[in-house]
Order: structure tokens, then sequence, then C-alpha cells
């Protein structure tokens, strides 16, 4: 057996190494009791080399564990907070939907109180008074408000439609053939508004059809 090199050997190993021609230490004749201690520090040095590569085999092991671990780890939580993201976007558009649905309850129900404490003012004319009005936050509820005049009653916003919309509010006594109204030949015009007039109970599609009629007769009778 040669050696290149006696560094890191003991002395008493060291001394059964002689260097050759070649430059390389070759092991000479030793007693038996070098001869045995060469023998343990070989076994000790194949020894330490073995728990060197046990131990850099277990480390690189535990590191790949450790790194599929952490990959398991980031796509729990990728999954997770995609579930998250999910479920808090489903949170907030029924949230939203609720919003819309509390500030339309509030819109129609001020609209209806309106209509119903100012004279002479008919329900039909509620699709036309529900644009015109606002929900905003009030507390834990919401105040309604007259849409570009925040300040002005609802009820006196109802109120003024009458000079407005002076046509929605006329009485039930047109002759249901329309004649004599003006600008309608045949009366077709006049005779459905005044139908429409003498029900007690309108859809909203009829309602808003008496108002589109109501605005045909209104041009047709200015001068």
């Amino acid at each position: 057996m040669s050696l290149k090199t006696l560094e890191g050997l003991p002395d008493e190993v060291a001394k059964l190494y002689k260097q050759g021609e070649d430059g390389e230490y070759h092991l000479i004749e030793a007693p038996d009791g070098l001869k045995s201690a060469l023998q343990k520090e070989r076994e000790r040095a194949n020894a330490a080399e073995k728990a060197l590569k046990d131990r850099e085999k277990t480390e690189a092991e535990a590191l790949a564990r450790k790194e599929r671990e952490d990959l398991e780890k980031k796509g729990e939580y990728e999954k997770l907070s995609a579930a998250d993201k999910a479920a808090l976007k489903a949170a907030e558009e029924r949230a939203q939907a609720l919003d819309a649905k509390l500030r339309s309850g509030a819109i129609e129900r001020a609209a209806l109180e309106a209509v119903t404490s100012v004279k002479g003012i008919p329900k039909a004319l509620l699709p036309h008074i529900l644009p015109n009005l606002e929900a905003v936050p009030d507390g834990d509820g919401f105040a309604v408000k007259v849409k570009g005049d925040p300040a002005k009653k609802i009820t006196d916003f109802v109120s003024s439609l009458k000079a407005e919309m002076a046509w929605g509010f006329e009485g039930s006594g047109a002759s249901g053939s329309g004649a004599g109204q003006p600008g309608q030949g045949g009366g077709g015009t006049n005779a459905r508004y005044a139908e429409l007039m003498a029900k007690e109970n309108r859809t909203n599609a009829e309602g808003l059809e008496m108002i589109r009629l109501g605005h045909e007769i209104q041009n047709a009778t200015k001068p």
C-alpha cells in the first residue's frame, strides 16, 4: 500500500512508511505492535469515512424531505388562499346584493308612504317617482332622499309632480270612446288612458303605459 503524503497520519503510523524513488510513501515491514496500530488506524479511518458519508446522506435526505414538505405546505397554502379569496368574493357579492335589496326596499317604502300621504296621487305613478329617489347610509339603515335635492321632502317632490305631470292626476270621467279629445282621431289613446285610470289595481306595466299615454295626450294638447 502506498500513499502520496503522510500528512494527517499519527507519528507511529507515519513511521511505517518510507518514501520511494517514485515519490510516494510505501509501507515497510514493521513489528507486530506497529502493524496492529496501523490496522487500528485503518479501521478508525474507515469508520470515520463511513460516519461522514452516513451523516452527509442523512443531511441530504433531511434537506430533501424539508424541501418536499415546504412545497406541499406552499401548495396547501395556495389552495387555502384561493378558497379564502373565493369565499371572500362570494361574501362580498352577497353583501352587495343585500345592500341593493335593502336600498331598493327603503326607496319603495318611502315612495309608497309619500304617494299615500299626498292627496290625489295615483299609485300608478310610482315607476316615475322611484328613479328620482336614492337611499344613503344612515346609522344601521338608510335614509331616502330626493336625487339632486337631498334637503327636499319626498312629499313635496311628489306634490310638485301635479304641476309637471298634470295629465297623470286627472279623474276617470273621460269618455270611453275618447270623443272630443283634441288631436286624437278615433279616441284610441284617450280611451286606453281612461280605461287605465278607471282601474283600481294596475300592474307596473300598465302604470308605465299610462304614463306614456299621458305624455302623448299632454303633447297633443299643447298649442
